[in-house]
């Protein structure tokens, strides 16, 4: 059931799964994306190893509190802040947290200024540098990167498509299916009707939130312009990242090649780095068990039961 909490001055809409005297797994997702990119099947299987899993709408997304940037300009220190007022709101004193793209530099963050917070963390399908991405999406070269840019395929895919912008709302949930079909690869199949209803759900979720009328899609709203304000994460400040850490990313992921998880997994002390094969940067069912095995091993490795605060 859909719950509200009121944090930071925003209404932040979120969901549990499982019983709260379990572990808590917080779930943070990726750039613009709704907390239900965490599929429901996704959540369930999680909580059925006991426990406590919650995912949620950051701000400008779904129905948490949509606003205007220019007005009200924020960077993710101030989404990691969020993440950890709905903890507050929860009396959960600590978790691990599970980030997928931006959601785990939010994770990383969160690791490195809320250590006492985070019992571990998982990073999926990211990057030590997101700049690299942002600077490719705007056209922009990247010669003194040490890591590489995303795939130049991919990226005139992509830019080709959203060169349109979509006049009904099928037009909208096609676009945005297409883009998670370009992320997804071709090593696996995409379930083009499934991602519809997925999406279709997302955009009726959004259509109930009075302020998220000029809401933009992919990689052109808000949570860019709050990735572009933040200089952190970086390889200099991950050396310091002192929890428990698990990199999981696809061996296809045409946005953060493998090379963003190496760096990601020699960066992060004794981080675990997981590479899975035909995989690439969408939360596919095909790799549901996969993902959930290896975040279930971590977390059991390095389990500390999650204090509730009095």
């Amino acid at each position: 059931m859909e719950q509200f909490a009121h944090i930071n001055n925003l209404r932040i809409c979120f969901e549990t799964f499982g019983t709260n005297t379990d572990p808590a797994v917080l779930l943070i997702m990726g750039n613009s994306a709704q907390g239900i990119m965490w599929p429901e099947a996704f959540c369930k299987k999680l909580a059925k190893n006991s426990l406590f899993v919650i995912r949620y709408d950051q701000r400008d997304t779904g129905k948490s509190t949509c606003v205007n940037f220019d007005d009200n300009p924020y960077n993710l220190f101030d989404l990691a802040s969020d993440a950890l007022g709905l903890l507050d709101e929860l009396d959960i004193k600590n978790a691990h947290i599970v980030g997928l793209s931006m959601g785990a530099s939010i994770a990383q963050l969160l690791a490195l200024h809320h250590a006492g917070r985070v019992i571990s963390i998982t990073s999926m399908m990211s990057s030590p540098d997101l700049s690299i991405k942002n600077d490719a999406m705007a056209g922009k070269e990247t010669p003194n990167s040490i890591l590489p840019p995303p795939d130049k395929d991919w990226l005139k895919k992509v830019l080709k498509l959203n060169d349109v912008s979509p006049k009904t709302k099928q037009d909208k949930i096609r676009l945005i299916v297409e883009n998670w079909k370009l992320a997804n690869g071709d090593k696996v199949d995409f379930d083009f009707e499934e991602w519809q209803q997925l999406i279709e759900a997302a955009l009726d979720r959004q259509e109930t939130n009075p302020s998220a009328k000029d809401l933009k899609i992919a990689n052109h709203g808000n949570h860019s312009k709050a990735q572009i304000a933040t200089d952190e994460p970086n390889l200099e400040v991950l050396k310091l990242v002192n929890v428990p850490t698990l990199v999981i990313h696809g061996k296809e992921d045409p946005i953060f090649p493998p090379a963003h998880a190496e760096m990601l997994g020699k960066t992060i002390p004794n981080a675990r780095l997981v590479v899975i094969d035909d995989m690439g940067h969408t939360l596919n069912p095909t790799f549901f068990d996969e993902i959930i095995h290896q975040i279930t091993l971590h977390i059991g490795v390095n389990a500390d039961v999650s204090i509730k605060t009095s």
